[in-house]
């Protein structure tokens, strides 16, 4: 599955619009046949402005920008894909996108935080890690 995807100058155009989570919402529906949970909209809309952010800052524009791509034969999903061809060679960024409000760190090895979700305060893995982790499956 894959919720969105288009140009960086189309998903910046349509995130000033406050269009974006709606029209990822309306393919979640079409391809999951439900809507995407208030969370996960929310999710969208919070962190989507982030991501414009530092497209608009770095000045990419001839690039490329892939949103909820479900990783084949794992339960994972990669929040947000950005494709991009440097002189010489294509480039792919994996973002893993978080709504914490705040973290810790934990004296566990393996680059692991402590941070509210799920309704509680839990130690998950640094979002870095859960990138090389889809990356293996991949």
């Amino acid at each position: 599955m894959l919720v969105y995807q288009g140009t960086t100058e189309e998903f910046t155009r349509l995130n000033r619009l406050n269009r974006l989570a709606d029209i990822m919402d309306e393919n979640f529906h079409s391809l999951a046949g439900r809507h995407a949970r208030a969370g996960e909209f929310a999710s969208w809309q919070n962190s989507l402005s982030r991501v414009r952010d530092l497209i608009e800052l770095a000045g990419l524009k001839d690039n490329y920008v892939a949103l909820e791509y479900s990783v084949p034969y794992n339960a994972s999903r990669i929040d947000c894909l950005l494709f991009g061809k440097g002189n010489t060679k294509g480039n792919v960024f994996l973002i893993e996108l978080k709504q914490w409000s705040s973290v810790d760190s934990t004296p566990i090895e393996g680059n692991y935080v402590e941070t509210y979700t799920g309704g509680g305060k839990r130690v998950v893995a640094h979002p870095s890690q859960q990138g090389k982790a889809i990356q293996k499956t991949a």
